[in-house]
């Protein structure tokens, strides 16, 4: 059995077709038109390029000053630099001077504590010499490079050497003219163990003051 053909029907050329209603477009109705339109966008464009101006201007312009202040802590970053080495030198150079200073002061406190510790032997030893009612420095034999003195007989000794300056009777004994030091013989021997400083001379200014005192005193009760 063959199969059954469908046909559609052949259209009629007397039949009239009926007009096809139009659609409407969507969205909202047009307020402008099309030359509205491009003045509109015209100006937006404008604006905007505006906008775009100004805005590249003030980045210009925060640009440089970004750049001034980087070209400014450039500067100051290299003289601290330089500062900072310059400080460093000189803090080397001045630890080299402080070192320098205190080993110099080590030394002259060791010249000076040498000094003085002969010059007060030497002082005892004269006035031992000297003033026969001061007790006699006492020295073995076996270590003649230590002196043995008690601090009585050193105070005894300061104190009869004092009253000889001064120009004051001795507790113990009263000086005379054969046994007393004459003044150019205490001088030369002050002068020989004194040392430069000022204090020093100081003391010896005062004490020929007292020896000249002392000589006139003398020769004026001698005259009599």
């Amino acid at each position: 059995m063959s199969p059954i053909r469908r046909t559609s029907p052949e259209p009629y050329d007397d039949i009239p077709s009926s007009p096809e209603p139009k659609r409407k477009q969507g969205g909202r109705h047009r307020l402008f038109s099309n030359e509205q339109r491009k003045d509109r966008n015209r100006l937006a464009q404008a604006a905007f390029r505006e906008r775009r101006s100004q805005y590249t201007k003030t980045l210009e312009c925060t640009i440089e000053k970004l750049e001034t202040i980087i070209c400014e802590l450039q500067d100051s970053n290299r003289a601290t630099s330089q500062q900072l080495d310059d400080t460093k030198e000189e803090s080397d150079k001045l630890r080299q001077l402080l070192l320098t200073v205190i080993t110099e002061n080590h030394n002259l406190r060791r010249k000076i504590k040498s000094m003085n510790t002969t010059q007060k032997e030497q002082v005892v030893q004269y006035a031992s010499r000297q003033l026969p009612c001061s007790p006699v420095l006492s020295m073995t034999e076996d270590s003649s490079d230590s002196l043995s003195v008690s601090s009585e007989n050193s105070n005894a000794v300061d104190n009869s050497f004092l009253q000889f300056l001064m120009g004051l009777p001795s507790s113990s004994a009263a000086l005379t003219s054969a046994t007393q030091p004459s003044q150019g013989e205490f001088l030369s021997f002050y002068f020989h163990s004194c040392s430069s400083s000022f204090k020093e001379h100081s003391i010896l200014v005062v004490i020929c003051w007292f020896l000249c005192r002392y000589d006139a005193k003398s020769k004026y009760i001698l005259s009599r």
